[in-house]
């Protein structure tokens, strides 16, 4: 039972990467490969925290297209802290305002929202939206009552309005008006 639970544990070990040490028992002069315990425990294999999906990471990290849209947007906001979702590729940022902002890979904003009750900057809604979406939110003097800009990744873009009927907007890719959502 021993000898199957600790080839099970080698095959584990042996498959995530985990390392092993030759200890040579002197009594018996045999070769027992021992585990690096902690490694073991960093990787998940004894219920500790299991896989890494997300670490934490710096500005200077963070796709390039995101860190221009930082500098050109809020470059007088402080970045307070930056996650990088290693499994979905994305970067989720937090600025000293309470704005959270979520780029790709490719470092385009995929989602932007502004803490209750505050809206976007203006330029942050200019930079996001393509030139129609804005335009028209602009004509409707809406621009200051965006507290959010969702992409749904091929499909369209959700604005979310603070103080005005209707509460939801949507947009095709290209900025066509396409309903309201209440």
């Amino acid at each position: 039972m021993k000898t199957k639970f600790l080839t099970f544990i080698m095959f584990i070990a042996l498959t995530s990467g985990v390392t092993f040490a030759q200890i040579t028992d002197s009594t018996t002069n045999t070769s027992t490969p021992q585990i690096d315990m902690s490694q073991a425990y960093r990787e998940g294999l004894f219920g500790g925290p299991g896989i890494v999906t997300s670490e934490s990471a710096t500005v200077n990290q963070l796709p390039t297209q995101a860190q221009d849209f930082l500098q050109e947007v809020y470059s007088r906001v402080m970045v307070t802290n930056v996650n990088h979702n290693v499994v979905a590729d994305t970067y989720d940022v937090t600025l000293g305002n309470g704005v959270k902002i979520k780029f790709d890979a490719a470092g385009k904003v995929q989602d932007i929202q502004a803490p209750y009750p505050d809206s976007l900057y203006i330029p942050a809604i200019e930079a996001t939206l393509p030139t129609k979406a804005f335009k028209h939110l602009e004509q409707a003097g809406l621009l200051y009552e965006v507290t959010g800009i969702k992409n749904a990744t091929g499909k369209g873009l959700r604005v979310q309005l603070l103080n005005a009927t209707p509460p939801e907007m949507l947009f095709d890719l290209d900025g066509l008006f396409i309903i309201v959502d209440d």
